[in-house]
């Protein structure tokens, strides 16, 4: 029997949470399917209709979560507005509101790729949006800069206490932003 499309996301995105809250708690390696299935409430065959073992798992939460990200960005790039990076501050509340906990679950295991994925995926992003060139080592170091410090943020202020997430933390996200997109000379940036 195949289940429709909105059943199948619901119970994937179900796994994917499930597995958020393990990962939360402990290392990847001490992960079991048991952990995750008795989490979300579901069979393991359930879980192997989707995943083929948690490092799978891990894959794509990360692909997806990356995916939903870069769909916010494209919304931001769609609207016709000539000063972006106030849009890309808005963009900043969003992501600490709606994915902040999941990148700070991913980033503060010290799994360098997913940070290195999450970077690689957003910065031809910024570059294009900024109407950057891309050649420039100085532009790429600041991109970089500017990234790294989102991330490191984000991780920071969930492993403090997610509670304190509020608008003050969000401003502050949104300074340090604009401050370190600001050393781009090229870039129609709001000052």
């Amino acid at each position: 029997m195949n289940k429709n499309p909105l059943k199948k996301q619901q119970t994937k995105e179900k796994i994917f949470q499930a597995f958020f809250r393990e990962y939360k708690q402990k290392p990847l390696r001490k992960i079991t399917v048991s952990a995750i299935t008795d989490n979300a409430c579901i069979n393991r065959c359930t879980f192997y209709e989707y995943f083929s073992d948690v490092y799978d798992l891990l894959d794509q939460a990360q692909e997806t979560l990356i995916h939903e990200i870069l769909a916010c960005l494209y919304q931001i790039k769609e609207q016709d507005n000539p000063y972006k990076l106030e849009l890309f501050s808005a963009f900043g509340q969003n992501i600490l509101y709606k994915y902040g906990e999941q990148m700070a679950v991913l980033l503060s295991h010290g799994d360098t790729g997913f940070q290195k994925k999450l970077l690689n995926s957003m910065q031809p992003f910024l570059l294009e949006m900024l109407g950057i060139d891309d050649n420039d080592t100085k532009t790429n170091l600041i991109i970089s800069y500017a990234l790294f410090g989102i991330t490191g943020y984000i991780t920071t202020l969930y492993s403090f206490d997610p509670s304190i997430i509020n608008q003050e933390a969000v401003q502050t996200l949104q300074k340090l932003m604009i401050a370190s997109l600001s050393q781009l000379s090229d870039a129609c940036l709001p000052l």
